[in-house]
């Protein structure tokens, strides 16, 4: 691969990145899942090696710790506002579903 075209992917990829964390500022977005996608996309381009699929594999198990965990602290503040656990059950579920017939681009 050219240099200058190494240089441009990894470029793009830390931009993308940095939307991820600029992202986890607002609510709806999907910060983490964006830069989990981000380091997926560069692995992919430029190939995975032994120390690469390593840190992919870190990535992707913060992602998903870091997704649950914020889904339960909404369901804590959820359920400090008032409602019940079976509407936060309900509304977690619906969420997760939604999220697989309408997956965000």
């Amino acid at each position: 691969m050219p240099e200058w075209l190494n240089i441009s992917i990894i470029a793009l990829t830390q931009i993308i990145i940095l939307f991820g964390l600029f992202g986890l500022i607002i609510p709806i977005f999907p910060g983490l899942v964006v830069i989990w996608l981000a380091i997926l996309g560069y692995g992919i381009i430029s190939g995975f090696s032994t120390l690469g699929i390593v840190v992919f594999s870190v990535a992707t198990l913060l992602m998903l710790v870091g997704t649950i965990v914020d889904n339960l602290f909404m369901g804590v503040g959820a359920r400090k506002g008032g409602a019940s656990w079976s509407t936060i059950i309900v509304a977690l579920l619906v969420g997760v579903i939604g999220t697989v017939i309408f997956p965000p681009l």
